[in-house]
């Protein structure tokens, strides 16, 4: 009669095995990988992969608050595919993992796939498993997807990583739950394969995280997997008590056993323009300003910040903040009306929430007629002011 194997308790795991062992086993692991276009495929290896990580990875991003230039760590990035994903987006991606092996598959991806457009750079970094090789306060975000459970001094490394994020710089993490290490993949991993399948126990990972230099931690509330009910079902949501009982019950289960938590270290200084929500503005001009055929125009404007974001300075990059105008041509006969789209630079200097800024809009001239022009903010590649409520101000022009 057959026997069940033993219990791996995963502490006793971690005691057993050195950090350098366990870096030597995850080294084993994608060295004897001959074949690399499954996890070049990543995350579309099959369906349930999909699913999984990319709803996982939309709550990071959500999370993490990610802005264009940031420098990022994709911590545990293994073949590297979140880190191409973070670098397309436009930050700056350091990939990190103790696997040589591992770095070598991600930079062979970003060689056959690279990314698209100017973007930051993308570094491939070793890491010993205890000390992240970069200097204190160098880094904005680290990007964690299932793999901080793999990490057996968890304490020393989130000290590592509290150390290298900037003040107001944000750990985020998606992983397994409290009760990881009992489940039976994860008991035939450690059994197999000298890999530790770490219970996630936030109370535990707080108390580490904040003895580390974090100050505090935010967990998500959202389930990666919804219900999908009848038209009339959904028509009764929330008021049908079942139902919204059913949705809480379901939504608990998966965010207890599939947290996404993230730390913070300190308090993020004032927003700026690379973030589109709230980012409005007071605008004041004339109403008409009358002018010679020909002769160059030139429209006073003031613009007042009353959002609570910084307006990085005019320029192209993402987030930088113009004066993005329409000129219509009122005439009649001059159809489709359509507006022309003009920018005009606004400042060479950040403008603060409550500051203002007064510009002269210098337009060439027109010919004789009507015409209007409407004028706005626009942060680049990211938000037009009016989208978000602003009332844009529209100038008459009389030429005579």
């Amino acid at each position: 009669m057959s026997s069940e194997p033993p219990f791996i308790n995963v502490r006793e795991l971690i005691d057993k095995y050195s950090v350098e062992e366990l870096n030597q086993s995850a080294e084993e692991y994608f060295a004897r990988l001959g074949d690399w276009d499954r996890l070049l495929a990543k995350p579309f290896t099959s369906s349930n992969d999909a699913i999984h990580l990319l709803v996982q990875t939309s709550y990071l991003l959500q999370g993490l608050e990610l802005y264009p230039g940031m420098r990022v760590i994709d911590f545990g990035a293994g073949p590297g595919w979140a880190s191409r994903m973070l670098n397309q987006m436009g930050l700056e991606v350091i990939s990190l993992d103790v696997s040589a092996t591992a770095l070598k598959i991600g930079a062979h991806l970003a060689q056959r796939h690279p990314v698209f457009g100017d973007q930051p750079m993308h570094r491939f970094m070793h890491f010993d498993g205890h000390n992240i090789d970069l200097a204190d306060g160098s880094v904005d975000r680290i990007f964690c997807l299932d793999a901080f459970h793999h990490v057996p001094n968890q304490r020393q490394v989130l000290a590592e990583m509290s150390r290298v994020l900037k003040v107001g710089g944000i750990a985020g993490f998606a992983e397994p739950g409290p009760s990881h290490s009992k489940d039976p993949s994860s008991q035939l991993e450690m059994r197999n394969f000298k890999v530790i399948e770490n219970d996630i126990v936030l109370d535990d990972i707080l108390k580490s995280a904040i003895q580390g230099g974090f100050t505090h931690m935010n967990v998500s509330i959202g389930s990666t997997y919804p219900l999908r009910v009848s038209l009339d079902k959904f028509a009764c949501f929330p008021a049908e008590e079942r139902l919204a009982t059913e949705y809480l019950q379901s939504t608990a289960h998966r965010i207890k056993n599939f947290p996404l938590f993230f730390l913070y270290k300190g308090t993020a200084p004032v927003d700026d323009s690379r973030n589109m929500e709230g980012l409005v503005a007071r605008t004041e001009a004339p109403d008409q300003i009358t002018a010679k055929a020909g002769v160059p125009i030139s429209i006073p404007l003031r613009f007042h910040n009353t959002s609570t974001k910084r307006w990085l300075r005019s320029g192209t990059t993402p987030g930088s903040v113009n004066i993005g105008y329409f000129l219509h041509d009122l005439a009649p006969q001059h159809k489709p009306a359509k507006g022309t789209e003009f920018r005009c630079h606004l400042s060479d200097q950040v403008v603060n929430p409550g500051e203002s800024i007064a510009v002269d809009l210098h337009l060439d001239g027109l010919n004789a007629g009507q015409y209007r022009v409407d004028v706005d903010l626009v942060s680049e590649h990211v938000r037009w002011f009016q989208a978000n409520g602003s009332r844009i101000s529209s100038v008459r022009l009389i030429i005579l």
